[in-house]
């Protein structure tokens, strides 16, 4: 069965994105994250990615569009990234 590294994929997008944000509209943003990155919570380890302010955690897609609305170096998503996988493991 073939699978699809979205955390590898969503690094290598959010420095295009950032660099484009100003040219492309909310939706293309929109479009392109929904194509890259994870926008499902499960599965996940609830005990170490428990949900906070709702009933599910973070996807990674919410975890992209929150970095491009604030801006974030390429490093800082990338660790928070990496740190949101490492959670989801059982």
């Amino acid at each position: 069965m073939e699978t699809v590294n979205r955390e590898r994929m969503s690094a290598k997008l959010f420095p295009a994105l950032k660099s484009l944000k100003g040219k492309l509209s909310e939706a293309e943003i929109g479009n392109a994250v929904a194509a890259c990155a994870e926008g499902y919570s499960f599965p996940t380890n609830l005990d170490r990615d428990p949900p906070i302010g709702g009933l599910a955690p973070k996807t990674q897609a919410q975890l992209m569009h929150e970095a491009l609305q604030e801006t974030w170096d390429d490093a800082r998503f990338s660790s928070a990234l990496a740190q949101q996988s490492e959670r989801r493991l059982s």
